[in-house]
């Protein structure tokens, strides 16, 4: 999944979005029936069952089975989602940044359960490598864990600084969060520049440091890979944005690289070898991760918001504005487009598309 990056901006570019919709679809070109899935030319069938959220005024989750493409019938949801995870037992955890609330929905029995306050205003949510606990930051600098069993918080814990994007590390010990906002004692006056990131010891429940990249800029992102963080900042000056590769766990810049973009969000491959960055309104970049190269930039549909993997790890599947994209790795390809149920947007434009997946477990 995207690590989450630049809500506001998300949200002020919402309406241009609705309304360019119709527009660049078109110029797109045309999609295939949401019941029809064309294999890759590499003969590698698709497999997997994924859930797409979606609602601008009609929220909705949407089961869809990879293979055939096929659309379940839909699960109205009591709010508009921004996110979505599933832990092992099949449960559906969806929020919405800036929301205060994470609504569980058992996909089993289509039913919405009862709401978990998580007492403040929610900036963005990752889920523990077991499934077991959903990691949120809240709010000016709390981070809370709840269970996704017994859907109680089990800690909250205060950081030194404004709380934004996270990651946890594959053994669930160690979480990575972005720090990059300076709180001032009279609130609610708070100053992004920061470009900080604390590292959170999850079993002794401490910051155990923070770390801060150069510049003056914000936090756009972290993820962990098998031995580094890779962290994009972007500046408050040019609002471009570095690269950066961390090594683990003496927290020393390995690797960096300039972007002369804005990067809203990545995600890595489960090889370990490439990310993919959200760099505009329609298309994905592919960056070698061992220097953080550039391969090739291609286009998947109107404003990516969430993308995962295939469990083989031979498709990255996106939601966009236009649909759910199916990309073959091998060569960046759009090889299916999976329309959902037209949604009527502003000045008339049809919105088709979703705003997060996840992927079902054993699927």
């Amino acid at each position: 999944m995207w690590s989450t990056v630049s809500v506001c901006r998300y949200l002020r570019r919402l309406v241009f979005l609705l309304l360019s919709t119709s527009l660049l679809v078109c110029l797109l070109g045309p999609t295939t029936s949401p019941l029809m899935l064309r294999v890759s030319e590499r003969e590698q069938p698709i497999r997997g069952t994924i859930v797409a959220v979606r609602g601008l005024f009609a929220p909705e989750i949407f089961p869809i089975d990879l293979a055939t493409g096929r659309l379940e019938t839909p699960i109205a949801v009591p709010i508009v989602p921004t996110g979505v995870f599933i832990a092992p037992e099949g449960e559906a955890f969806i929020f919405r940044v800036l929301g205060s609330e994470i609504i569980p929905v058992s996909l089993a029995r289509r039913r919405v359960e009862r709401p978990i306050h998580v007492g403040g205003r929610i900036d963005n949510v990752a889920l523990s490598p077991d499934g077991h606990l959903l990691y949120v930051t809240i709010g000016e600098h709390t981070l809370a864990a709840i269970s996704t069993e017994s859907l109680r918080v089990q800690f909250r814990m205060e950081l030194p600084a404004g709380v934004g994007d996270l990651a946890v590390d594959p053994s669930g010990k160690t979480a990575y969060v972005d720090s990059s906002a300076f709180i001032t004692e009279r609130l609610p006056h708070v100053y992004v520049g920061g470009n900080a990131i604390s590292v959170v010891n999850l079993r002794r429940r401490v910051v155990s440091r923070v770390f801060r990249l150069p510049g003056i800029a914000e936090v756009a992102g972290v993820e962990v890979l098998p031995h580094e963080l890779l962290a994009a900042s972007e500046s408050l000056t040019t609002s471009w944005t570095t690269l950066y590769e961390v090594s683990l766990p003496t927290m020393r810049i390995v690797v960096q690289r300039a972007l002369t973009s804005i990067v809203n969000g990545f995600s890595v491959a489960p090889n370990g070898r490439e990310a993919y960055l959200n760099v505009g309104t329609n298309s994905l970049r592919e960056v070698d991760l061992p220097n953080l190269s550039v391969r090739r930039t291609f286009v998947v549909g109107v404003d990516p918001a969430g993308a995962l993997f295939t469990p083989d790890g031979y498709y990255m599947v996106v939601a966009t504005f236009s649909g759910v994209v199916i990309v073959d790795l091998s060569d960046c390809r759009v090889v299916q487009r999976i329309e959902l149920p037209p949604e009527a947007g502003l000045g008339g434009a049809v919105y088709r598309g979703a705003v997060g997946l996840a992927l079902v477990p054993g699927s």
